[in-house]
């Protein structure tokens, strides 16, 4: 429901929000089985089809899976009906996979084998109602982002988080947290969730499961990831802002271009965190994205976008803490099979793999 809804919120406002990449993921070992040692691409699908699907690219090779989630689950038979994915993210050997349907009530969280995407349990309305994004904050511990539902005239009611148990598949809780909560950033005892109104980043503290303050900005903010000097990197329309997590304060503001039209687009720190990978662009009178991407050091006081790295926009950007590539998720539209392309830090182009409709993040195994 979120592009749709969001869709519609472009076309009265002239306003579109790029999604950053969805890269929150904890450490640990997969559970056995055939999807242990590669990358899930999550492909939303076409938002008024509720065909989300999951792809598994073998690490080292161009040989994929299509639709692993059906098939292992003996559905197999296009097009899928779970509703867009719009998270994954694994602890403990278990998955846990976020599906947004169009109808109201619909939406669920499932949690799988994480080697082998068979369903273990699903966790429904009220407790998952319009999620967003997915992030393990402990074995014991999830946290899902929730719009709900929306008011009679198309107003946010409060969001949530919903406090998961990822060994029983139960809800443990809820925390408000304001309107439209999006991505969710961990550094140590803190997450930083994005909202999509508001203009606010509430910060929790994980061990009492409370908002513990609000920081706003002049527009949205999405927590990209924390730096290998521990710092926070949050875009916000055409501006990046980097934030000390020990006083939450923004130590640096850096803005790539004065083009009124663009924005940052994905964006994802790089493999050993010293760089940032980022699209900017801005959208034409169809709302087609047209841009380039570009790269900066987390050390840098300014940005320079004489030379991208890459002539194309990508509609996500994330990096493989194993091999270092680069992964670029490209959606030609809401219809068509999407295509992930690696390259190296440098953009030097390694390979391009065929998946599935509108490749929107990246879990790496």
């Amino acid at each position: 429901m979120k592009n749709h809804v969001r869709g519609m919120l472009a076309v009265a406002s002239f306003a579109l929000l790029t999604l950053g990449c969805k890269d929150n993921q904890p450490e640990g070992p997969s559970a056995a089985g055939e999807f242990t040692d590669g990358v899930l691409v999550i492909n939303g699908g076409n938002f008024s089809q509720n065909n989300g699907t999951l792809s598994f690219l073998k690490r080292g090779s161009r040989e994929v899976s299509l639709n692993i989630f059906n098939q292992a689950n003996g559905a197999g038979a296009l097009p899928p009906a779970d509703g867009r994915i719009e998270g994954y993210t694994e602890v403990a050997g278990t998955g846990m996979i976020l599906f947004d349907h169009m109808t109201v009530g619909l939406d669920k969280l499932t949690f799988v084998e994480a080697g082998t995407m068979k369903v273990k349990s699903e966790l429904t309305a009220p407790e998952i109602e319009n999620p967003r994004a997915v992030l393990a904050v402990s074995e014991r511990k999830a946290y899902v982002t929730n719009w709900d539902s929306f008011n009679p005239d198309y107003t946010y009611k409060e969001g949530y988080i919903t406090i998961v148990d990822p060994t029983t598949g139960k809800s443990t809780g809820k925390i408000s947290v304001g309107e439209a909560p999006e991505e969710m950033v961990l550094h140590q005892n803190k997450v930083y969730i994005g909202r999509f109104a508001g203009n606010g980043l509430a910060v929790v503290d994980t061990g009492t499961d409370v908002v513990t303050k609000s920081l706003t900005f002049e527009g949205i903010p999405a927590p990209i990831g924390v730096d290998a000097a521990g710092k926070l990197w949050v875009k916000e329309g055409p501006r990046f802002h980097r934030i000390n997590p020990g006083t939450d304060a923004v130590e640096l503001t850096l803005k790539p271009g004065a083009e009124l039209s663009h924005e940052i687009g994905a964006a994802t720190l790089t493999a050993d965190r010293k760089g940032i990978v980022f699209v900017w662009s801005y959208r034409d009178a169809n709302y087609k994205e047209i841009g380039n991407t570009y790269t900066i050091s987390t050390t840098a006081t300014s940005v320079s976008l004489d030379k991208p790295i890459f002539p194309r926009v990508f509609s996500a950007l994330n990096a493989d803490p194993v091999s270092q590539l680069i992964y670029g998720g490209v959606a030609p539209s809401a219809t068509q099979s999407g295509h992930v392309i690696r390259a190296n830090q440098a953009g030097v182009l390694q390979d391009s793999v065929k998946v599935e409709i509108s490749p929107e993040g990246f879990f790496f195994k």
